[in-house]
Parts: structure tokens; C-alpha cells; sequence
């Protein structure tokens, strides 16, 4: 945020907005109360990638050569900030796709130039391929998974505008609580730009860049939006329309900063920023559903191997996770099946056909030994997953799977076998990565040749 600022505003207003921007109440809410700690890591990166993306259209430089080789530069960073927000987190991705891509649009038609609209879709493409190496194994492998479960009850979009009330009292109170943000945010990012256009420093295209995406974002938590979100590609998986204020933080801290740095009352206004930021940071502590017994009791299960409650979304399409077992062995010997059927109706006395012993326990590899006087099977404490590769006493095998839980069920014959589990990387992961390390090249080549041609003729 201070290099957005920075690069329009004072030293002294960058420094505010940087410090608004960081204790906005929209992050105290999405750190104290949704624990969304990906989202927060990506709000740290959306004013460098709007910074950038301005730069590519703003450039003030009066050579064409200089203007080019400063546009690529821009384009290059760009890139990079966008892949890596892809990487920190996928809703964020989105929500920064559709802003950026307002703005090029936007400003393609004020400056009457597809100059922009070229700059822009070579920053999204290449950051996308940069990503390439997540988003390719993310969109193949949901086939995998019940990612339609996003959008269960309570989660729609449709479900989740401000002020939406359902039939879930606890639903509703927290739509009460981030709605209320909004407004707060809402009203003084208005207020502040408002005062800022009239009588602050800042250059008119900064002024009107953020203030058109704050407008969009006001508009999309609200259900006029609502047949955007349901066409739109992707935006359904935000869920929860008020995920744009994060956008909107980004002119509130802006705006703001700007107000306070350039005002002759400074230090009063600054001082009421403070106070009045760190009331919401307290009342954000009393309106969280955790306490501090829960970390520990969160460590305690880990340690333990009890492990925590996944999401629904992630389970394999046939999985029902109501019906996975509470707390079960790492592995349980069941009887033969026949015909396919995975009979698992003697898990209460798993060890009563033979012994196990685990080896290693790790994420992506499971070893153990099992000596079993007759042929039996195996049930892993491990949702059966396509890129799961399972190897008995050496030979490689297609494993089983519970057809309530899809845990995995290994068949192992009579005597002492050794079952080897590892997550191998399937053609997805494969062909992600070798796009990820072409376009990191490219990238890399970009920079390098810019560098090259800024030492070759200095300004």
C-alpha cells in the first residue's frame, strides 16, 4: 500500500494510508473473525498489483522508446504480482482478475487507446502461466472432488449480499456484523474521496482509478449485482459478495491518508484514525467464535493424530465425510471381500485378523508392514484420491475404495506384506510446472533485456 501511495501522494500521506490500509477493519474482520489468513496475505498484495497496473497505463515519460521499455517493465511486475496473488489465494485471484480487468477496460475508453487493453492481457496471460504449476493441477483435479459444495446452503452469493437475512440466525449475525463494516467503510471511503477531489494534491487519473473500482465493488455486494454473479465465470466461488471490500479498503486507506496528510488538522485527525481504528480492532476481539482454548486444543489433535475436520468441497466426489469414521487406527485389517463389495462391517475388531506396523506417516508418503494369516485388506486412514500410487511387496496395484467414505481399502495377501502408499505427481502437475518454469524464463528475459537497455542508455 505504501508504494501505491507513495508513487502519487507525499511521503507523510503514504505513510498514513500504508498504516490505515493495514488496520482497516475489513482485515481485523477477516483475521479475528474468518481466520482467512490467505485472504490476508493476498490484500498485501492487491495495491501492488493495482500500483503496477496503473503504471502501465500511466506512464508520464515523454520518449516513445522510454515509455515502451517502462510499459514492459510494468507489464513483467505485473505478471509476477498477479501469479503470486493466485498462489495465496484462489478467491482473491478472482476478485483481483475482474478489478484489474475493469480498469484496463476502463481506461482503454477514456484514453481511447487498445495500447491498454494489450498491456493488460499480457500481464493477466503471463501471470496466469507463472501460476501455471497450481492452476492447471487446481482446474484438472477438480473432476476429484465435491467442489459444487462451495456453494452449499449459506454459501451462494445470493445468500451473502449485506443485509441478507436466511433461515440461520448465526448466518445472519455475521452478515449483520460484516454488513455494518461495509457501510462504515463505504461511507468514509465517500467521504474522504469526496474531500480529496476538492482539495488534496493527487492526480486526477489516481483519483478517478479508484474511485470507479470502489464504485464496481459497492455494487457487487449489493443483490442488483445478483445477475452478474450468476453468470459471471468464476465469481460464484467468491461466496460471500462483501469479499470486495477488499477493494473497497484499498480507496478507503488511499483517501483517507491523503485527508489526513494534507489537512491542517493533521494531528487531530490522525489521532481520531487511530482511535477510532483501534475501537474496531477491540470490538473485533469480542465478536470472534474461537477463544484461546481452542489453538491448544487444535495442537493437542494434530499431535495426536487425530488431525481436524476438512472441507467438504475437498472429499472425493463420492465421499460422504458425515460417515467417516471419528478417530480410527492409521491402518485396520478387514476380511477379504468379494464382488467388489468393500464389506466394512467388522471395523470394530480390525486387529483380530493379524498385526500392523506403520513405518512412516508422512503427507505425501504412508509405509507400513502387515502380517495376516489369510488374504485380507487393508482400510488407510486415507481418502482415496486418483493420484494416490500403492505398491504391495513391490507390485503395483489399483487400490479399493469404501463405497460410503471412499477410504482407501488395499488388498494384501496371506503372510507378511509390505504396502508402500506415495502421492505421485499425475500429467496435470507435470505439464503445469514445465509451463510455470517456460513462463518464468520469459519473464526473467523480459526484466533482464529492460535492465540491459536502461544501462545502455541512462536517462
Amino acid at each position: 500500500m505504501f508504494r501505491l501511495a507513495r508513487a502519487w501522494l507525499s511521503p507523510l500521506a503514504a505513510v498514513a494510508a500504508s498504516v490505515i490500509y493495514a488496520a482497516n477493519p475489513y482485515q481485523l474482520f477477516v483475521a479475528y473473525v474468518r481466520s482467512d489468513f490467505a485472504e490476508l496475505l493476498a490484500a498485501a498484495l492487491f495495491p501492488l498489483a493495482i500500483h503496477y497496473a496503473l503504471r502501465c497505463i500511466a506512464d508520464s515519460s515523454s520518449d516513445p522508446s522510454r515509455r515502451a521499455l517502462n510499459e514492459l517493465r510494468h507489464v513483467a511486475l505485473l505478471a509476477v504480482t498477479y501469479g503470486v496473488i493466485w498462489l495465496a489465494n484462489a478467491p482473491a485471484a478472482v476478485i483481483v482478475s475482474y478489478a484489474l480487468a475493469f480498469l484496463f477496460v476502463l481506461c482503454a475508453i477514456l484514453r481511447r487507446s487498445a495500447r491498454t487493453i494489450v498491456a493488460g492481457l499480457v500481464a493477466f496471460v503471463l501471470g496466469l502461466l507463472l501460476a501455471a504449476f497450481y492452476i492447471v493441477p487446481a482446474v484438472y483435479e477438480q473432476t476429484w472432488v465435491n467442489i459444487g459444495q462451495i456453494n452449499s446452503a449459506g454459501f451462494l452469493p445470493a445468500e451473502n449480499f449485506l443485509f441478507t437475512q436466511i433461515l440461520d440466525p448465526e448466518h445472519n449475525l455475521v452478515n449483520l456484523q460484516i454488513s455494518t463494516i461495509a457501510v462504515f467503510l463505504i461511507a468514509f471511503t465517500g467521504i474522504a474521496a469526496l474531500v480529496s477531489h476538492r482539495r488534496a494534491k493527487s492526480s486526477y487519473f489516481i483519483w478517478s482509478a479508484l474511485f470507479a473500482l470502489t464504485c464496481l465493488s459497492v455494487f457487487l455486494m449489493f443483490s442488483a449485482s445478483g445477475g452478474v454473479w450468476r453468470y459471471a465465470p468464476e465469481l460464484k466461488f467468491l461466496q460471500f459478495p462483501w469479499r470486495w471490500l477488499l477493494i473497497v479498503s484499498i480507496g478507503f486507506a488511499f483517501f483517507m491518508g491523503e485527508v489526513v496528510a494534507a489537512s491542517r488538522w493533521r494531528l487531530i485527525l490522525a489521532l481520531s484514525c487511530a482511535v477510532l481504528l483501534n475501537g474496531t480492532g477491540f470490538a473485533m476481539t469480542r465478536i470472534t467464535y474461537w477463544d484461546s482454548d481452542d489453538l491448544d486444543d487444535v495442537v493437542a489433535a494434530v499431535s495426536n493424530g487425530q488431525g481436524y475436520d476438512g472441507a467438504y468441497e475437498y472429499c472425493p466426489s463420492a465421499c460422504d465425510p458425515a460417515a467417516l469414521p471419528a478417530n480410527p487406527p492409521p491402518v485396520a485389517i478387514l476380511p477379504e471381500q468379494s464382488e467388489g463389495v468393500a464389506d466394512t462391517s467388522t471395523r470394530q475388531t480390525p486387529t483380530t485378523l493379524g498385526s500392523v506396523s506403520v513405518e512412516a506417516w508422512q503427507p505425501e508418503r504412508k509405509t507400513f508392514r502387515v502380517d495376516t494369516p489369510i488374504p485380507a485388506r487393508a482400510e488407510v486412514r486415507l481418502l482415496n484420491y486418483p493420484a494416490w500410487n500403492v505398491r504391495v511387496n513391490g507390485v503395483v496395484i489399483t487400490p479399493e475404495a469404501d463405497p460410503e467414505t471412499e477410504q482407501m481399502l488395499v488388498p494384501v495377501p496371506a503372510g507378511k506384506s509390505r504396502v508402500e502408499i506415495r502421492f505421485a505427481r499425475t500429467i496435470d502437475r507435470v505439464i503445469g510446472g514445465a509451463i510455470s518454469a517456460l513462463a518464468a524464463l520469459v519473464t526473467s528475459g523480459l526484466l533482464y533485456l529492460e535492465w540491459r537497455k536502461r544501462r545502455r542508455d541512462p536517462l
